[in-house]
């Protein structure tokens, strides 16, 4: 997957969860510029290093329930933080609830308290995060490129 995401200039979306220092040794040695790390939860020493790697993450529903992703959450800088729900397993981890796509709103909501900011500055950071990431093929129709001026994406 990574050779093609390489060779293909392609995102590519890593759950590293009890393998992150493996993750990092594989990045390391990759020309990979879309990287995002799912749900980062390991150790800061380790972030620190795909940081400087270049990489972004993903804030979800564990920063509603857990002190170290709260952690990470303020950590991460601005030009690399995203946002999501996960999936409707993310919630169900924490609480037993089914999750859904309205616990983005709670989620930065709680990311915006954690680094002192308003909510709407962190959806705006977001929107600019994921934008750069999902740059279009170019030959998309003109209908499927991201806008600044388009509808938010969390």
């Amino acid at each position: 997957m990574l050779d093609c995401a390489e060779s293909d200039d392609k995102l590519v979306n890593i759950h590293s969860a009890g393998a992150e220092q493996t993750v990092l040794e594989m990045l390391r040695t990759r020309n990979l510029e879309n990287v995002i790390l799912h749900w980062y939860s390991g150790p800061v020493e380790t972030l620190r290093a795909l940081l400087d790697c270049g990489h972004h993450f993903t804030v979800g529903v564990a920063v509603l329930y857990d002190e170290q992703i709260r952690a990470i959450a303020r950590y991460i800088p601005d030009d690399r933080l995203l946002t999501e729900t996960d999936n409707p397993g993310g919630e169900r981890f924490h609480t037993g609830r089914t999750g859904r796509p309205d616990l983005i709103a709670e989620i930065e909501t709680c990311v915006a308290d954690l680094r002192a900011t308003d909510t709407e500055a962190l959806c705006s950071l977001v929107k600019r995060n994921a934008l750069r990431l999902l740059k279009p093929a170019p030959t998309a129709p003109e209908a499927f490129r991201p806008s600044a001026a388009g509808p938010g994406v969390h």
